[in-house]
């Protein structure tokens, strides 16, 4: 059986609890999972709001193309969506 070590961690009134079976300081596991969280929640936010899992390409350019369209598109709409006739279509009023 693997020891596990609780790493607790506390900024101002927020407080985060690690359990992890990691060697090192604890400065760096909690480096590391905040690095790692901003890409889990990428992936969730991706998934749910820009159907990326819906890709059903095998070829490895095909996925790169597919993801740069889905997120062009997304970065447009979310830059120019107050404003002009931009905010018109988006809002369903033009």
């Amino acid at each position: 059986m693997k020891k596990a070590r609780l790493i607790i961690s506390r900024k101002g009134k927020d407080v985060l609890f690690l359990v992890t079976n990691r060697s090192g300081t604890s400065r760096v596991i909690i480096s590391d999972y905040m690095l790692r969280w901003s890409i889990e929640t990428f992936y969730k936010d991706a998934k749910q709001h820009l159907a990326l899992d819906k890709c059903q390409m095998r070829k490895l350019d095909g996925i790169k193309r597919y993801w740069y369209l889905v997120l062009m598109a997304h970065s447009v709409l979310r830059l120019g969506a107050g404003e002009g006739i931009l905010s018109g279509i988006v809002s369903g009023k033009a």
